[in-house]
Formats: structure tokens, C-alpha cells, sequence
């Protein structure tokens, strides 16, 4: 630890991290240590893998990020692999995905939230990885145009069609919308791993994916955050999510040990053919 962070790290610890005096300062000492990384980051270790981001998205990057998630994709992706990152968010999946892959591997990063895109495009170029990233700015979903994009304090809860009760809403803003099909037959791209994250709009982006998912079968394998807290917000309960994924020849398999529910709050699933 540096000299800069050694003196934050015992001043907050004397005044306490969330004091007042802690919150004013904050924003100055992130400003401080991207001065003084030339730029570059700082060194972060994400489930013992080391990152460079952003020094203002610390509070955003958990040290030990969604284990079972990490696991699955670390045990399956392999050099070359063709990699859809759906809800990349501040890319950190898309950084190690990148690395897994190696230089013959290719990243499509999806992120509709325009306050998110510089900092995901940031977080690739720090890391090396840019070359091989394609950043997509748009929201996935079944259908084309625009759609309402609800922002939150706490990014990680932004969401499409409706606000995550759980979040404190700060503002909405139209984005393009756009679906799987569309973005891979425009790039063409034919992915062999899906990772998704949508925020309870699982079950149109999975619709919009129907002619890639059944063009996949036997190379393409699906993971994806679920989120059932906010599909009756989005028209939908499990039984509908169940049939969407039935009509797509799917069916959903949770990671890791015994689950009481297939669909659990901001669990994960594997999506396997039938």
C-alpha cells in the first residue's frame, strides 16, 4: 500500500468511513489516486484475479464477486471462445473474459447505461484487453426503437421498463433497444458463451435471442442472472419465464449446491437445451 493510501486508510479509520468529514474528502482522494496511477488505475483483486479500474468505482467492484458465476465461466471458457456479455456494466466480466480467451477470442459487451459506457470503455483500455472488446450500447430486449432505462444511485440496480424497488431511482432516459439476433447478425457474431445480467428483463432478451440461441445448439452455452423480485414489474411470473425458455427448446438449471427455488433473487442459472 502506498504512502497516499496508508494516510486515507488511518484517517478514515480515526473519523470513521462514512463520517461526514470521510464522505467531503472522498471524491478528492479518488481524484488523487487516478492522478497519481498516471492514469493508468489502480490495482484491484476481484476473487484473487487482479484488475486495474476506475479509483472511483471501488464501493462498485466486490473483492469476492458472485463466486458460483466465476467459476462456471472460468471452468468454460477457453482460448478463442466467441463471448456475448449481456448487462457488462463496468466490464469487469469482459476485462477476465478478454484475458480467458486469449488474443483469438472476441468480446461483444452489451450496456445501455450512458453514465456506465465511459467508464466500461475506460476499464478495457487500463486492462489491456480493447483490441479484442466491442462495446455495444444498447438495451437487449424483443423488440426496436427506444425504451426507458431507469438509472439509480446504485448503478448495478439500473433496469429497463421499471425502477428496482430496492434502488433509489435518480432519473430515467430513453436508449436504443434492440435485440441479440439483430446485434449478432449485424457483427457478425456467432457466440459460443452467453453471460447475462439484465435486471428482470431476462425473459425479452432471451425472445429477441431465439434465432442465435437455436442456431447454438451443441456450442453455445448460457448462463444468466435471474432476478423474480422484478418480473411482476416487467408482466411475468416463473411459470411464464418457464414456458418462454420450453418455446426456445431451454430449460434453466441453477449453479452450485441445493437452491430451495430454481429462481432465486439475483441468483444464477444455466441454461441447458432439451
Amino acid at each position: 500500500m502506498n504512502l497516499l493510501s496508508r494516510t486515507a486508510s488511518i484517517a478514515s479509520g480515526i473519523l470513521g468511513r462514512q463520517s461526514d468529514v470521510v464522505r467531503r474528502l472522498r471524491p478528492s482522494y479518488e481524484w488523487l489516486l487516478d492522478v497519481a496511477s498516471g492514469g493508468r488505475g489502480i490495482e484491484w483483486a476481484v476473487n484473487d484475479v487482479i484488475v486495474r479500474i476506475d479509483p472511483r468505482t471501488r464501493r462498485l467492484v466486490s473483492s469476492v464477486a458472485e463466486p458460483e458465476l466465476w467459476d462456471w465461466l472460468r471452468r468454460r471458457v477457453t482460448p478463442g471462445e466467441q463471448v456475448l456479455d449481456v448487462g457488462s456494466f463496468l466490464g469487469i466480466y469482459a476485462v477476465v473474459l478478454a484475458r480467458w480467451t486469449g488474443g483469438a477470442g472476441r468480446i461483444l459487451a452489451c450496456e445501455p447505461t450512458p453514465g456506465t459506457l465511459r467508464t466500461l470503455r475506460r476499464h478495457l483500455a487500463i486492462n489491456g484487453v480493447a483490441d479484442r472488446v466491442k462495446v455495444v450500447p444498447v438495451a437487449l430486449g424483443d423488440a426496436h426503437g427506444e425504451v426507458e432505462l431507469h438509472e439509480h444511485s446504485d448503478p448495478y440496480l439500473n433496469s429497463v421498463g421499471a425502477t428496482d424497488p430496492r434502488g433509489v431511482g435518480t432519473k430515467t432516459s430513453r436508449v436504443r433497444l434492440t435485440t441479440i439476433d439483430d446485434v449478432c447478425r449485424e457483427e457478425r457474431f456467432e457466440p459460443s458463451i452467453l453471460r447475462m445480467d439484465v435486471q428482470g428483463f431476462e425473459r425479452a432478451a432471451l425472445s429477441g435471442a431465439r434465432e442465435t440461441i437455436f442456431r447454438g445448439r451443441g456450442r453455445l452455452r448460457m448462463v444468466i442472472e435471474v432476478h423474480p423480485q422484478l418480473w411482476p414489474l416487467q408482466g411475468f411470473d416463473a411459470t411464464d419465464f418457464d414456458r418462454t425458455l420450453g418455446d426456445l427448446g431451454l430449460r434453466a438449471r441453477t449453479l452450485g449446491g441445493k437452491r430451495v427455488t430454481t429462481y432465486e433473487p439475483d441468483g444464477h442459472v444455466e441454461l441447458e437445451y432439451i
